[in-house]
Protein backbone atom coordinates (compact mmCIF):
# COMPACT_ATOMS: atom_id res chain seq x y z
CA UNK A 1 0.00 0.00 0.00
CA UNK A 2 3.10 2.46 0.74
CA UNK A 3 4.44 2.10 -2.65
CA UNK A 4 1.14 2.83 -4.37
CA UNK A 5 0.59 5.75 -2.07
CA UNK A 6 3.89 6.87 -3.13
CA UNK A 7 3.29 5.59 -6.80
CA UNK A 8 0.16 8.16 -6.66
CA UNK A 9 2.13 10.70 -4.90
CA UNK A 10 4.79 10.59 -8.30
CA UNK A 11 1.93 10.34 -10.82
CA UNK A 12 0.65 13.84 -9.25
CA UNK A 13 3.67 15.30 -9.14
CA UNK A 14 4.02 14.28 -12.71
CA UNK A 15 0.83 15.54 -14.06
CA UNK A 16 1.13 19.12 -12.04
CA UNK A 17 4.53 19.93 -13.82
CA UNK A 18 2.65 18.83 -16.90
CA UNK A 19 0.01 21.29 -16.21
CA UNK A 20 1.73 24.00 -15.46
CA UNK A 21 4.18 23.73 -18.49
CA UNK A 22 1.14 23.28 -20.80
CA UNK A 23 -0.94 20.19 -22.16
CA UNK A 24 0.07 21.06 -25.52
CA UNK A 25 2.39 18.04 -27.15
CA UNK A 26 1.39 16.15 -23.79
CA UNK A 27 -1.93 15.30 -24.31
CA UNK A 28 -1.31 11.47 -24.34
CA UNK A 29 1.16 10.91 -21.65
CA UNK A 30 -1.57 13.15 -19.17
CA UNK A 31 -4.02 10.71 -19.97
CA UNK A 32 -1.93 7.87 -19.51
CA UNK A 33 -0.87 9.34 -16.11
CA UNK A 34 -4.40 9.78 -15.26
CA UNK A 35 -5.09 6.38 -16.43
CA UNK A 36 -2.23 5.22 -14.06
CA UNK A 37 -4.03 7.24 -11.14
CA UNK A 38 -7.68 5.64 -11.71
CA UNK A 39 -5.57 2.35 -11.58
CA UNK A 40 -3.68 2.94 -7.98
CA UNK A 41 -6.69 4.79 -6.49
CA UNK A 42 -8.91 1.28 -7.28
CA UNK A 43 -6.03 -0.80 -6.35
CA UNK A 44 -5.81 0.93 -2.58
CA UNK A 45 -9.32 0.76 -2.41
CA UNK A 46 -9.58 -3.32 -3.32
CA UNK A 47 -6.36 -3.15 -0.78
CA UNK A 48 -8.88 -1.53 1.85
CA UNK A 49 -11.42 -3.67 1.10
CA UNK A 50 -9.26 -6.74 1.78
CA UNK A 51 -7.69 -5.43 4.57
CA UNK A 52 -11.27 -4.76 6.20
CA UNK A 53 -12.16 -8.05 5.07
CA UNK A 54 -8.92 -9.84 6.62
CA UNK A 55 -9.85 -7.56 9.73
CA UNK A 56 -13.56 -8.53 9.89
CA UNK A 57 -12.74 -12.43 9.90
CA UNK A 58 -10.20 -11.94 12.76
CA UNK A 59 -12.23 -10.15 14.93
CA UNK A 60 -14.89 -13.18 14.34
CA UNK A 61 -12.40 -15.70 15.13
CA UNK A 62 -11.66 -13.47 18.28
CA UNK A 63 -15.33 -13.62 18.97
CA UNK A 64 -15.72 -17.31 18.23
CA UNK A 65 -13.21 -18.12 20.66
CA UNK A 66 -14.15 -15.69 23.70
CA UNK A 67 -17.90 -16.69 23.25
CA UNK A 68 -16.49 -20.67 22.89
CA UNK A 69 -15.21 -20.72 25.84
CA UNK A 70 -17.86 -18.50 27.91
CA UNK A 71 -19.95 -21.49 26.97
CA UNK A 72 -18.07 -23.64 28.24
CA UNK A 73 -17.64 -21.96 31.59
CA UNK A 74 -21.25 -21.99 31.32
CA UNK A 75 -21.54 -25.75 30.69
CA UNK A 76 -19.45 -26.11 33.64
CA UNK A 77 -21.33 -24.52 35.74
CA UNK A 78 -24.48 -25.89 34.67
CA UNK A 79 -22.73 -29.56 35.36
CA UNK A 80 -21.53 -28.35 38.59
CA UNK A 81 -25.37 -27.24 39.81
CA UNK A 82 -26.77 -30.47 38.14
CA UNK A 83 -24.18 -32.82 40.41
CA UNK A 84 -24.55 -30.33 43.31
CA UNK A 85 -28.67 -30.75 43.20
CA UNK A 86 -28.10 -34.63 42.65
CA UNK A 87 -25.80 -35.11 45.70
CA UNK A 88 -28.62 -32.38 48.10
CA UNK A 89 -31.46 -34.17 46.47
CA UNK A 90 -29.47 -37.89 47.69
CA UNK A 91 -29.31 -36.13 51.14
CA UNK A 92 -33.30 -35.35 50.81
CA UNK A 93 -34.17 -38.82 49.58
CA UNK A 94 -31.83 -40.49 52.47
CA UNK A 95 -33.03 -38.00 55.11
CA UNK A 96 -37.14 -39.16 53.62
CA UNK A 97 -36.52 -42.51 53.81
CA UNK A 98 -35.51 -42.38 57.41
CA UNK A 99 -38.53 -40.93 57.96
CA UNK A 100 -40.67 -43.22 55.99
CA UNK A 101 -38.63 -45.94 57.61
CA UNK A 102 -39.90 -44.22 61.37
CA UNK A 103 -43.90 -43.92 60.43
CA UNK A 104 -44.05 -47.20 58.77
CA UNK A 105 -42.41 -48.85 61.90
CA UNK A 106 -44.92 -46.64 63.96
CA UNK A 107 -48.19 -47.68 61.77
CA UNK A 108 -47.49 -51.58 61.87
CA UNK A 109 -47.02 -51.50 65.95
CA UNK A 110 -50.50 -49.33 65.93
CA UNK A 111 -52.41 -52.22 63.44
CA UNK A 112 -50.46 -55.23 65.37
CA UNK A 113 -51.44 -53.32 68.67
CA UNK A 114 -55.26 -52.84 67.14
CA UNK A 115 -55.45 -56.73 65.87
CA UNK A 116 -54.14 -57.73 69.62
CA UNK A 117 -56.70 -55.81 71.59
CA UNK A 118 -59.27 -57.15 69.17
CA UNK A 119 -58.66 -60.89 69.95
CA UNK A 120 -58.91 -60.25 73.24
CA UNK A 121 -62.27 -57.91 72.89
CA UNK A 122 -63.08 -61.32 70.56
CA UNK A 123 -62.12 -63.43 73.82
CA UNK A 124 -63.97 -61.30 76.46
CA UNK A 125 -66.77 -61.12 73.86
CA UNK A 126 -66.97 -64.84 73.83
CA UNK A 127 -66.94 -64.98 77.53
CA UNK A 128 -69.64 -62.81 77.94
CA UNK A 129 -71.95 -64.81 75.52
CA UNK A 130 -71.07 -68.11 77.65
CA UNK A 131 -71.94 -65.95 80.96
CA UNK A 132 -75.06 -64.62 79.38
CA UNK A 133 -75.85 -68.32 78.44
CA UNK A 134 -75.81 -69.25 81.54
CA UNK A 135 -76.96 -66.49 83.84
CA UNK A 136 -80.31 -66.94 85.05
CA UNK A 137 -81.19 -63.53 85.86
CA UNK A 138 -84.82 -62.80 84.48
CA UNK A 139 -87.79 -63.57 86.57
CA UNK A 140 -90.67 -65.25 85.85
CA UNK A 141 -93.79 -66.02 87.33
CA UNK A 142 -95.49 -69.59 85.83
CA UNK A 143 -99.56 -69.65 85.22
CA UNK A 144 -100.20 -71.85 89.05
CA UNK A 145 -98.00 -68.50 90.81
CA UNK A 146 -94.92 -70.28 90.69
CA UNK A 147 -91.38 -68.40 90.17
CA UNK A 148 -88.62 -69.30 87.91
CA UNK A 149 -85.67 -67.97 86.58
CA UNK A 150 -84.93 -68.19 83.03
CA UNK A 151 -81.77 -67.10 80.50
CA UNK A 152 -82.21 -63.39 80.03
CA UNK A 153 -82.65 -63.51 75.91
CA UNK A 154 -81.77 -59.97 75.10
CA UNK A 155 -78.57 -60.07 76.66
CA UNK A 156 -77.37 -63.02 74.73
CA UNK A 157 -78.66 -61.35 72.11
CA UNK A 158 -76.58 -58.39 72.80
CA UNK A 159 -73.85 -60.94 73.72
CA UNK A 160 -73.89 -62.86 70.06
CA UNK A 161 -74.17 -59.06 68.81
CA UNK A 162 -71.22 -58.03 70.82
CA UNK A 163 -69.47 -61.15 69.60
CA UNK A 164 -70.36 -60.79 66.01
CA UNK A 165 -69.24 -57.39 66.01
CA UNK A 166 -65.63 -58.89 66.95
CA UNK A 167 -64.92 -61.54 64.88
CA UNK A 168 -65.72 -59.22 62.17
CA UNK A 169 -63.32 -56.90 63.69
CA UNK A 170 -60.30 -59.34 64.06
CA UNK A 171 -61.22 -60.43 60.40
CA UNK A 172 -61.13 -56.87 58.96
CA UNK A 173 -57.80 -56.62 60.63
CA UNK A 174 -56.14 -59.79 59.30
CA UNK A 175 -57.50 -58.75 55.42
CA UNK A 176 -55.81 -55.04 56.36
CA UNK A 177 -52.45 -57.16 57.05
CA UNK A 178 -52.18 -59.13 54.45
CA UNK A 179 -53.12 -55.77 52.11
CA UNK A 180 -50.01 -54.20 54.07
CA UNK A 181 -48.25 -57.13 53.50
CA UNK A 182 -48.49 -57.39 49.98
CA UNK A 183 -48.33 -53.46 49.63
CA UNK A 184 -45.06 -53.89 51.31
CA UNK A 185 -43.78 -56.33 48.20
CA UNK A 186 -45.24 -53.84 45.69
CA UNK A 187 -43.08 -51.11 47.28
CA UNK A 188 -39.82 -53.22 47.26
CA UNK A 189 -40.58 -54.56 43.45
CA UNK A 190 -41.14 -50.92 42.80
CA UNK A 191 -37.84 -50.00 44.10
CA UNK A 192 -35.79 -52.73 42.57
CA UNK A 193 -37.57 -51.57 39.15
CA UNK A 194 -36.67 -47.72 39.85
CA UNK A 195 -32.79 -48.90 41.04
CA UNK A 196 -32.67 -51.19 37.73
CA UNK A 197 -34.02 -47.94 35.89
CA UNK A 198 -31.18 -45.77 37.27
CA UNK A 199 -28.19 -48.05 36.74
CA UNK A 200 -29.43 -48.13 33.13
CA UNK A 201 -29.56 -44.32 32.51
CA UNK A 202 -26.28 -43.69 34.35
CA UNK A 203 -24.83 -46.22 31.77
CA UNK A 204 -26.90 -44.58 28.67
CA UNK A 205 -25.48 -40.95 30.49
CA UNK A 206 -21.47 -42.41 30.39
CA UNK A 207 -22.27 -43.62 26.29
CA UNK A 208 -23.81 -40.03 25.75
CA UNK A 209 -20.81 -38.37 27.15
CA UNK A 210 -18.08 -40.59 25.63
CA UNK A 211 -19.81 -39.14 22.38
CA UNK A 212 -20.28 -36.05 22.70
CA UNK A 213 -16.25 -35.91 23.80
CA UNK A 214 -15.66 -37.79 20.71
CA UNK A 215 -17.43 -35.68 18.62
CA UNK A 216 -15.89 -32.63 19.89
CA UNK A 217 -12.44 -34.55 19.45
CA UNK A 218 -13.24 -35.18 15.93
CA UNK A 219 -14.73 -31.67 15.33
CA UNK A 220 -11.70 -30.18 16.75
CA UNK A 221 -9.29 -31.84 14.32
CA UNK A 222 -11.26 -31.28 11.25
CA UNK A 223 -11.19 -27.13 12.31
CA UNK A 224 -7.58 -27.19 12.45
CA UNK A 225 -7.02 -29.42 9.34
CA UNK A 226 -9.10 -26.17 7.89
CA UNK A 227 -6.93 -23.75 8.69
Amino acid sequence: KDLITQEIDETNLRISEILASGTEGNGEQLEELESKLIEYNKKIKDLAKESAESEKDYIESVKDTEIKSIDDRIDKVKEEQKAKEEANQKEIDAIQAKIDAINEENDAKEKSNDLEQAKLDLEKAQLDLEKAKSSYKRKVIGAGGNVEYKVDDDAVAEAEKQLKEARAKVADLKKQGEIDALEAQKKQAEKKKDSDNEGFETQINGLETEKETREKFYEDVVARLDK
